[in-house]
């Protein structure tokens, strides 16, 4: 065994022969990290696999009717259609690609969990971006944005703590009194 500081042999009582780092105590905080960066990933990885699911399940029909109207040609009678499925098939694409960049993600929050999860939150903030731009404040009434949302502020939780277990400061209410 190493120590995690200094990187020289740790002693069997769990002293670090060259500095005195105490290697029990991180081995310690990464039990109770664990639950914290598993609940994270699980969390990146439904939200991942719901992207992925939904764009790939509406991949189909945009495409669909993108063929339609470049059947028409150049038509100025349907530019405005045109413009509102290209946005719709740019949204459908950037769908797919953030479910596997959320689930690319998950592989990075073993150790990078706090970072995995801003990044999460950026595609979820670009993609609510998108979908105002698309439909103005409908977005609200899907149940796909409730549920991303609720699960990221959940997992966002859950890297919080293992954070803070990382950097050695208890998980609890950050602000004192």
């Amino acid at each position: 065994m190493t120590c995690t500081k200094c990187g020289a042999a740790v002693l069997p009582t769990g002293i670090c022969s060259s500095c005195g780092h105490n290697a029990h105590v991180d081995l310690e905080i990464a039990a109770f990290m664990t639950p914290h960066i598993n609940r994270a990933r699980i969390v990146l990885v439904a939200v991942g696999l719901l992207y992925a699911f939904l764009g790939w399940r509406a991949y189909g029909d945009i495409v669909e009717v993108k063929q339609i109207l470049d059947a028409y040609g150049e038509d100025t009678d349907y530019s405005e259609l045109r413009s509102a499925v290209t946005l719709a098939y740019a949204i459908v694409v950037y769908v797919m690609v953030a479910g596997v960049a959320n689930i690319i993600l998950a592989i990075i929050a073993g150790k990078k969990t706090l970072l995995a999860f801003n990044i999460a939150g950026a595609i979820f903030l670009i993609h609510t971006a998108l979908q105002m731009w698309a439909a103005g404040a409908l977005f609200i009434t899907s149940w796909v944005w409730w549920v991303t949302a609720i699960a990221l502020a959940m997992g966002y939780t859950a890297a919080q703590k293992a954070e803070r277990l990382r950097r050695g400061t208890p998980p609890g209410p950050s602000a004192t009194f």
